[in-house]
């Protein structure tokens, strides 16, 4: 329909993650310049709200009008498909990968659903 005529020789897994830690490289400089330009005060560590307006981290109480908590995420285990990194993966695992598994059943959906 399109007229493109294409034969696949392959996977290149390390192309393949280069690629994906580029795309994730400049993402994270253009939020961090984003965060900058903004004058957002940014703090990377384990905290705890306590109060409306302020955060303890790292030891640290820190106050602010706006709050804004990125908890990020964790990969959940079923009973008897406990996640060992080999045959049974997280999405972190996936986005590791450094072959193309023969086959694959993917649990869960949404993003965490790669």
């Amino acid at each position: 329909q399109f007229g493109v005529k294409a034969t696949f020789e392959g996977i290149d897994m390390e192309a393949v993650n280069k690629y994906k830690d580029d795309v994730i490289s400049g993402l994270y400089k253009g939020l961090q310049g984003l965060i900058a330009s903004r004058k957002v005060h940014y703090i990377e560590g384990e905290g705890k709200l306590s109060s409306p307006t302020s955060v303890d981290v790292n030891g640290q109480r820190v106050q602010g009008r706006h709050v804004l908590l990125a908890t990020g995420s964790v990969p959940k285990s079923l009973p008897g498909l406990e996640i060992d990194g080999n045959r049974i993966i997280s999405s972190d695992h996936a986005l590791k990968l450094d072959r193309v598994p023969k086959s694959a059943i993917v649990l869960g959906g949404g993003v965490i659903g790669v």
